[in-house]
């Protein structure tokens, strides 16, 4: 018995030595150069700007990057990262590209644009949760590549992140953000140019989340918001001890749904679990990103801040800021999906916090240069604060970045207001991004059905696409106040570029409103199909109606 011991522990010794040694050969040495994850095989480099390739060796190593018949070097400081600049490049590809140091590192990269697509859970939302958005997908695409960042929240700027670039195709769609695919889709198609496209979102994060904590001392317009938001971190620590049983299952949930490509569960009632405290997201998921050159910043987010909407356009106009200044590459494109309409279809005259966080982003993407909006109020439903019809979205902010970004001659805009004069018991309002003309369009409710969860029955509002859509159609969505602040529905009538508005209860108009509320219901749009934003004419902060 005891020779069998010995032999039996002579044979694990063996076999442990062994093991240690195959081990030790598959990790990287001490003295192996590690690119950053972003550089990687099957990697987007952007186009028409120079070049960094970056990462992390030992001290005092110098590292090369050959690529197309070049070559540049660096060597380490004490903290043992590298940063080579290359040259600029046209679009093309794919292109070998090496980096050498006591290992060398063989990689396959392409040259385009690269866009990185961020926000909440409408950003975030796959291509394939249901059966026939497969369908949609279509085959493998070798020049679009797909780069998921994996959510992080941190108190620390980090130096890398963990994911890798994939080919785009059905497999690697089914958990990718449809909005960021649909758009790439269409900028390929239409620039003929290899498209990266980086996907950093979280579901349920408010803005606060992904702008750093240097950034907010640098505004001192924000310093209420820190503070509560430093009030709230306190509240929902204290929130998070009572209810870790419940986060935990709720947690667990959230997981399977990603693993299996399906929608995520809407967290429990009273749960404090959305990251909204500064910088978080910022530390954990865009820091990393920032020596990556890009073309430009894709942003759906908003739904976590309409109870606070006031203070958006300040956190939207700070964030831009602040990206582009650590990116280091001022006034890049910003495009923003604004919030498309969600909550109970009320046709009388309200006051609304998702009207007010819709006209931040529109005052954004006016006052901050190089910004734009796609507005998406023909898509929505009562019930889901997810938009079912991601293509439609991808496909509408697409346009704003071929006429903003790529110089295009297109319509990519609907109607948004210029000015407005009193004439009379007659407000006349003007508009640009008129297009062919004003048209207003039909709409159908479609989709009625019943929300599981809360047991309500809803559906949306949709824009008829058949020959009588515009035929005969009454223009909606206007109201009109007085002196009083009262607001009360308008009738209104298109005449040339201009819209009519007026009320036989009011007999001197001062201020309009259109699609003011959380569920709009305006039809206005222009020739070629793209809605007018809501917007109003008074800075009233709270309005009566009736």
């Amino acid at each position: 018995m005891k020779k069998n011991d010995a032999r039996c522990r002579a044979i694990l010794i063996v076999l442990a030595v062994a093991l240690t040694d195959v081990l030790w050969m598959s990790l990287p040495t001490r003295g192996d150069v590690r690119p950053h994850s972003l550089i990687s095989d099957g990697m987007v480099l952007q186009r028409d700007r120079a070049i960094n390739v970056w990462g992390m060796a030992d001290r005092g190593e110098m590292v090369t990057v050959r690529f197309r018949g070049r070559e540049s070097s660096a060597t380490t400081g004490d903290d043992g990262q590298w940063r080579v600049q290359l040259e600029t490049q046209q679009a093309g590809g794919p292109f070998p590209l090496t980096i050498a140091g006591k290992n060398t590192i063989a990689l396959s990269v392409w040259v385009g644009d690269v866009w990185v697509c961020s926000g909440q859970s409408n950003m975030w939302w796959p291509v394939a949760t249901r059966p026939r958005s497969r369908e949609l997908i279509g085959t493998e695409n070798p020049s679009m590549r797909l780069f998921t960042v994996p959510e992080r929240k941190s108190d620390v700027p980090q130096r890398d992140v963990e994911g890798q670039w994939l080919e785009c195709g059905p497999e690697s769609l089914v958990g990718f953000s449809a909005v960021a695919y649909y758009f790439g889709r269409e900028i390929q198609t239409t620039q003929k140019v290899p498209v990266g496209l980086v996907h950093s979102s979280f579901g349920g994060s408010g803005i606060e989340a992904w702008i750093s904590t240097d950034a907010f001392a640098q505004a001192p317009e924000l310093a209420d918001v820190r503070e509560r938001n430093v009030e709230a971190a306190r509240r929902a620590a204290q929130s998070r001890i009572r209810l870790q049983p419940v986060i935990d299952r709720y947690e667990a949930a959230v997981v399977r749904a990603k693993r299996d490509g399906t929608p995520p569960p809407e967290p429990p009632r009273g749960m404090i679990a959305r990251p909204s405290s500064h910088g978080h997201l910022h530390n954990g998921m865009i820091a990393p990103l920032q020596l990556l050159g890009i073309r430009g910043v894709l942003w759906y987010q908003g739904e976590a801040n309409t109870h606070r909407a006031d203070d958006y356009q300040s956190l939207l106009t700070t964030l831009i800021h602040s990206w582009r200044r650590e990116w280091g590459q001022d006034e890049f494109p910003f495009l923003v999906v604004q919030l498309a309409p969600f909550q109970k279809i009320v046709t009388q005259p309200q006051d609304s916090d998702w009207a007010r966080l819709r006209e931040a982003q529109l005052r954004t993407s006016l006052a901050v240069p190089k910004t734009g909006l796609a507005v998406i109020t023909d898509w929505g439903h009562e019930t889901d604060i997810h938009v079912k019809q991601k293509r439609p979205v991808g496909e509408r902010v697409s346009l704003v970045a071929r006429s903003l970004v790529y110089g295009e001659r297109l319509v990519h805009s609907g109607p948004q207001l210029t000015g407005m004069k009193i004439d009379g018991r007659r407000a006349i309002l003007s508009f640009d991004h008129v297009g062919s003309g004003l048209s207003p369009r039909r709409l159908v409710l479609e989709n009625v059905v019943k929300d599981s969860r809360s047991g309500l029955t809803g559906g949306a509002l949709h824009v008829a696409h058949d020959e009588n859509s515009t035929v005969n159609v009454p223009l909606q969505g206007f109201t009109v106040a007085g002196d009083d602040r009262r607001f009360v529905t308008a009738q209104a009538e298109i005449h040339g570029d201009t819209v009519i508005v007026q009320s036989p209860m009011v007999s001197s108009p001062v201020a309009v409103r259109y699609g003011w509320a959380d569920y709009p219901t305006g039809n206005l749009f222009n020739v070629e199909g793209l809605p007018a934003s809501p917007f109003r004419t008074d800075d009233w902060p709270k309005t009566s109606a009736r």
